[in-house]
């Protein structure tokens, strides 16, 4: 009992230290790109970022929470989430790279059209490490998960804030979503 006490102890600190780094170095990149970026490039990856956000909800429709809580777990269940979470994002994937002509429409900005289905990819992307994630959390391994988080953070990061300085304007933002989705992942 006094090891599950512990474990979840140094997952908690894990956590809530993730947490804050997440939040200070992402205030610093943010406030760096705020200084390079005009807010309209800001605000076209909003546009997308809103729609993407929303249809993230379906890549694995709370299947990898089932398999954080359910007990008695065999490969074939996480095989199981695994593949379902692949066939959705591919599915998402797809979708969105097909309706961002009309999502750009609707929006009256042809230049989403493009971010739209370059950005799509966090979609594939994203449902490949669903499963991963799940069984660290099941696990308690939270360390490994701010570690990744973080060095993700500072990379494309990095990464976001050279484009935007060598004048890649929104694409800086677009490349720093995506880069981030990989090198967590």
């Amino acid at each position: 009992m006094n090891n599950l006490k512990q474990k979840t102890f140094r997952a908690f600190a894990w956590d809530f230290t993730g947490k804050l780094a997440d939040q200070g170095i992402g205030f610093f990149i943010s406030i760096i790109l705020a200084r390079l970026l005009a807010p309209e490039e800001f605000g076209l990856l909003a546009m997308v970022s809103v729609v993407i956000a929303l249809a993230s909800v379906f890549i694995d429709s709370g299947l990898s929470t089932a398999l954080i809580q359910r007990k008695e777990l065999s490969e074939a269940h996480y095989g199981s989430v695994f593949w379902f979470n692949i066939t959705i994002g591919g599915l998402l994937t797809i979708l969105f790279f097909l309706l961002s002509g009309v999502i750009s429409d609707f929006y009256n900005r042809p230049e989403l059209k493009l971010i739209m289905q370059v950005l799509s990819l966090s979609f594939i992307i994203d449902s490949f490490a669903r499963v991963q994630f799940a069984w660290l959390v099941k696990q308690l391994k939270f360390g490994v998960i701010t570690k990744a988080r973080i060095v993700a953070l500072i990379i494309s990061g990095s990464l976001g804030v050279t484009l935007a300085f060598t004048g890649f304007g929104v694409w800086a933002l677009v490349f720093q979503n995506l880069t981030a989705a990989v090198i967590t992942n």
